[in-house]
């Protein structure tokens, strides 16, 4: 990928695609950044995600010229704030430089493991990773900090003819060859409701500090959903989810309105009894930093487990 002057590569193994990658080495993208941030802040916005982290900081060694730019940030929403801060996340473990966290929490979609043995495109979720524990930036410390987890989207169809393609294959192909949110999408009624029942318990049990971002309204693109809407009772096609049960105020919605006010009724209460002890989850690497830049090397962990697949029986 080569970097033009506005300090965006372009993305030439995929000529398709549109728009490139920011490089926060280069001052033009920097500059981009903190007036999309300020212009946010300027309109009540309170905290802000700042995406693909690790790939638009590859060429600023140790993230030092992105921590200067974060730190403006922070400094213009102090005097400008609606509460006098902005809290920032991304897609990331964690970003720890010499004890101290460069974001105030972390956000992950989920992971997947496809389940061939059983009919239809099923999947159970898997745990991956940790999120990262030092020096807040508003002062306090934990040895991990909170995290969001998520139904991610990148593309919405991410093959372009499925049924063309093996089912063993198309099981890899990220969640059965759609993002996850248009994969979440295109399940049936039932089904999403069961899903999205099923993740909310896994994450209380398996990630003690994980939160689960339940899906309000999420672009699915190209993986558009056929449905008869509520207020004329004509067929017409829905390109991105929406939690809302179906009616003449929401003719496209998805239905999983209810399922989530139940969940959120029932508040930690499974956690505080059935969540997976801590000793048993490793959180972050060990204590190595890398010696130039004080960066704190990441490790990544993955978590198999056959016990899996007797979680997603309908």
């Amino acid at each position: 990928m080569d970097t033009d002057a506005s300090g965006f590569t372009s993305r030439r193994e995929d000529p398709a695609k549109d728009g490139g990658i920011p490089d926060l080495s280069r001052q033009e993208a920097r500059l981009w950044f903190y007036y999309r941030a300020t212009r946010y802040i300027d309109c009540g916005y309170e905290a802000l995600h700042m995406g693909q982290v690790h790939l638009y900081t590859a060429n600023d060694k140790g993230m030092a010229k992105t921590t200067e730019l974060f730190g403006m940030i922070r400094e213009y929403a102090k005097i400008h704030g609606r509460r006098h801060k902005i809290l920032l996340d991304a897609h990331t473990h964690g970003v720890n430089i010499r004890g101290k966290l460069l974001f105030d929490y972390h956000a992950m979609p989920f992971t997947r493991m496809p389940l061939l043995e059983v009919p239809g495109e099923e999947l159970v979720l898997v745990r991956e990773g940790y999120s990262e524990g030092g020096e807040n930036p508003n002062g306090w410390s934990a040895k991990t900090m909170p995290y969001l987890m998520e139904y991610d989207n990148w593309g919405g169809l991410v093959v372009d003819d499925r049924k063309n393609i093996p089912r063993e294959e198309l099981a890899w192909r990220d969640w059965w060859g759609y993002d996850q949110i248009a994969w979440f999408a295109n399940q049936p009624e039932k089904g999403r409701n069961h899903f999205l029942e099923y993740t909310y318990k896994w994450t209380e049990i398996n990630n003690p500090n994980a939160y689960f971002e339940l899906p309000f309204r999420r672009m699915i693109h190209n993986a558009e959903v056929s449905m008869k809407r509520a207020d004329n009772g004509q067929m017409d096609a829905q390109d991105f989810y929406q939690i809302n049960t179906k009616s003449a105020a929401c003719p496209m919605g998805f239905d999983q309105e209810e399922t989530a006010k139940r969940l959120w009724a029932t508040g930690h209460t499974l956690r505080e009894k059935a969540a997976n002890p801590e000793m048993l989850i490793r959180y972050g690497a060990e204590n190595v930093c890398d010696e130039e830049t004080g960066m704190k090397l990441p490790e990544k962990i993955v978590v198999y487990g056959s016990f899996q697949s007797l979680m997603w029986e309908r």
